[in-house]
């Protein structure tokens, strides 16, 4: 169990820190909100820039069905959205696409050309994998030199475990969980992060 998101966030830069020589260009992308306090810390031990992408997990009757990119990579659990009709499905996608839109407007925030770079991307945990796999896959359209994923904790699921290995070059975990439920067991202090929080934290690497 951590602290916090920073206390896992300087354990995971000491891990990331063994590897940095590997990082020609690094750039650290972190999944708001609560990824970017873990972001902050790793770009700081890095020396590299922050920046953030958005991927929103879809909920239907409080079951994450998936998730979605900001710019509408979807990936569904088909087991769960069988008997979803497609209408009520694709109106989650246009309001998640849509609150993402709305935050990424308050934060004002200039993305970073991400070409030949080391990206390496960041969030506080993983459930499904999905948000991080999107993102990855968001990312890899931009062509960067290599991709790593970095997390505090995932579950240790084989099928999760393998989709980052195929998705990235590289991936850094503290811990992988046999009985997982949701990342708040894994924090003593997992409070929501706010909007302000993460624009107060942006506004270091502008």
């Amino acid at each position: 169990m951590f602290k916090d998101r920073k206390e896992a966030a300087k354990l995971l830069a000491k891990e990331l820190e063994k590897v940095k020589n590997k990082y020609k260009d690094p750039v650290v992308i972190s999944i708001p909100r609560g990824g970017v306090i873990v972001g902050d810390e790793i770009a700081k031990s890095l020396n590299a820039p922050l920046d953030i992408i958005f991927a929103k997990r879809l909920e239907y009757d409080n079951k994450i069905i998936g998730s979605i990119s900001e710019i509408g990579l979807v990936f569904l659990n088909k087991d769960l959205v069988s008997n979803i009709p497609q209408d009520e499905l694709q109106q989650l996608a246009i309001d998640a696409i849509a609150d993402m839109a709305r935050e990424r407007d308050y934060y004002k925030y200039e993305p970073i050309i991400l070409e030949d770079k080391d990206v390496i991307i960041v969030d506080d945990g993983v459930i499904t994998g999905a948000s991080i796999y999107l993102t990855a896959q968001t990312i890899v359209r931009d062509k960067p030199r290599s991709i790593t994923v970095a997390t505090p904790i995932m579950p240790q699921n084989e099928e999760i475990i393998s989709m980052f290995k195929n998705s990235s070059h590289h991936l850094a975990v503290l811990e992988y969980a046999k009985d997982f439920m949701s990342l708040n067991k894994w924090y003593e202090n997992f409070e929501e992060v706010s909007k302000k929080e993460v624009k107060e934290i942006l506004k270091n690497y502008v």
